[in-house]
């Protein structure tokens, strides 16, 4: 394997569990991962220059993991705010008043 696709790899598994705006979150609201994912790429860069393809796959595998357990709990996130938004809406709605378009 080649650094390249290495790299393709571990953004492919990235971009299959990838959530819209998760990033952002994250960027906003866990800055201390936040500043990890950023260091993280920069070694990867760095080893991607050269020819320890085992350090990199360590680094891509680190970065990796982390962007997908903050995907992981913003997904969670926008789950359970969801939920509470239908079952606080639900009990708003009188039975028998909803009609259908």
């Amino acid at each position: 394997m080649t650094a390249n696709s290495l790299i393709d790899l571990a953004l492919e598994e990235i971009t299959r569990d990838y959530h819209p705006g998760a990033l952002v979150w994250m960027k906003m609201n866990r800055s201390e991962e936040w500043g990890k994912v950023l260091a993280i790429e920069g070694k990867v860069n760095k080893l991607a220059l050269g020819s320890n393809l085992k350090g990199l796959r360590e680094a891509l595998s680190e970065y990796q993991g982390l962007i997908l357990a903050m995907v992981k709990e913003f997904k969670a996130l926008k789950e359970k705010k969801a939920r509470k938004f239908l079952i606080l809406w639900s009990s708003q709605v009188p039975l028998g008043r909803v009609r259908g378009g």
